[in-house]
């Protein structure tokens, strides 16, 4: 009998080259208008470039900032109330108190995930007329990268790897308050957004400082 070797075992096939991730530049500028008609460029807005949203664990911290906010409204409406006998602190700490049922129910109720757009919504909606804090969290979890705007309010943002992503941006002074948070689509192309009255996610007093 002759003996016939086995043929040698293929070579393994090379893994395939990873897919190239499309790089996008968004570029734009941001300024409000006022009520008297007068246009004011925004220098140095911090512009972030946000994952879509947030996890159970970081919207806990969201809702939880949120109710410490407005408990301690209402501890201070009731020390005015107490110290001056004016109902209308009465009735503000009153208000104060529905709002922190509202953000207790949604603790309650924790969904695993929640969208930044719905997630702000709910905070300017059950404190309004004041800055939602209760979203800090989720800006310092979902940044990806962040520029500011420049002395004549123009901002860019290289590289920002292709995805769905929120810009956020908030400016406030002692009479406003205006915060965005505005939807891309980053496929590899260069992306213009820019920041004004129109496109605010939360917009308050805008008038002539």
């Amino acid at each position: 009998m002759v003996e016939t070797s086995s043929p040698p075992a293929p070579e393994p096939e090379p893994a395939p080259a990873p897919p190239v991730v499309p790089r996008t530049t968004i570029r734009g500028s941001a300024w409000l208008k006022r009520k008297s008609g007068d246009s004011e460029v925004i220098r140095g807005l911090r512009i972030l470039v946000l994952r879509p949203s947030v996890d159970r664990p970081t919207l806990r911290h969201c809702l939880e900032e949120q109710a410490a906010r407005i408990k301690r409204d209402v501890e201070f409406n009731k020390d005015l109330a107490s110290r001056y006998n004016t109902p209308l602190e009465e009735a503000d700490a009153a208000i104060d108190k529905v709002k922190l049922s509202e953000v207790d129910r949604k603790l309650a109720n924790l969904p695993d995930s929640m969208d930044l757009a719905e997630l702000l919504e709910f905070l300017c909606r059950v404190d309004p007329l004041k800055i939602p804090s209760g979203f800090g969290p989720a800006l310092d979890a979902e940044l990806v990268t962040e520029a500011h705007t420049s002395v004549d309010g123009k901002f860019e943002l290289p590289n920002v790897p292709g995805g769905h992503y929120y810009l956020h941006a908030s400016e406030s002074a002692q009479r406003y308050f205006v915060e965005w948070l505005i939807p891309v689509d980053a496929k590899g192309e260069v992306i213009n957004v820019d920041f004004e009255n129109a496109n605010a996610a939360a917009i308050y007093n805008i008038g002539d400082r």
